[in-house]
């Protein structure tokens, strides 16, 4: 069963997006970018998107090659990327709450019930609904950060309060076996349309409908 969380938390709204994996890897912290993006573009999210990550191997780790190579990609899809100090968690400190949350409302209430990849996707869908579009935060005036996001962006997709969460290791495995290089070069050539995010989102697809068969 896959244990590693990997989260996109939108700061002001709380609005996450949430991501599993045997191993963070760099080829499931690529995979998590473009997935994050081709579903926030997809809904209706049309504004630059600047990703604050720490130093992990998933995000390009201590690799000045890996960094450069991931903001070439990303600025392509209006994307930038802040990599956090080393050991410095505080600068991210809205996603260490929402850690500490997941931990108290998800993880260990559940985790003793869940026997199965499957059983565990479902409930973790569950909590993600739950977490973006029931449960009220007092930063946001008892609102939820559905609430709170449509207030202020009223042109989004409904649609996107709906998040999957995706078992990282799944995606890449089906994508074959690559380290993520090739990738960046090839479509950094052409940015202009959307194609890497229907290629991922595809995938996506297909991944659910191989989970549910």
């Amino acid at each position: 069963m896959a244990t590693q969380p990997l989260h996109s938390l939108q700061r002001y709204s709380r609005f996450k997006l949430m991501a599993y994996s045997d191993q963070k890897s760099w080829t499931n912290g690529l995979t998590f970018f473009l997935w994050v993006l081709s579903w926030l573009r997809s809904h209706g999210v049309s504004v630059p998107i600047v990703f604050t990550v720490d130093r992990g191997e998933e995000f390009g780790g201590k690799s000045w090659l890996k960094l450069i190579e991931l903001r070439k990609l990303l600025s392509g899809f209006g994307c930038s990327i802040i990599q956090n100090h080393a050991a410095s968690p505080q600068e991210n400190a809205h996603v260490e709450r929402s850690h500490r949350t997941d931990d108290e409302e998800f993880y260990i209430p559940r985790l003793l019930s869940i026997h199965s990849q499957k059983d565990f996707f479902l409930e973790a869908m569950h909590y993600l609904y739950y977490y973006n579009a029931v449960r009220k935060h007092s930063s946001l005036q008892r609102r939820s950060p559905w609430e709170h996001l449509v207030a202020n962006s009223p042109d989004l997709d409904a649609k996107i309060r709906f998040v999957p969460p995706i078992l990282l290791d799944n995606i890449a495995v089906q994508l074959g076996d690559w380290s993520g290089y090739h990738l960046l070069a090839q479509y950094q050539k052409d940015r202009r349309k959307y194609k890497i995010f229907f290629i991922y989102y595809h995938c996506f697809l297909l991944y659910l409908i191989l989970m549910f068969k």
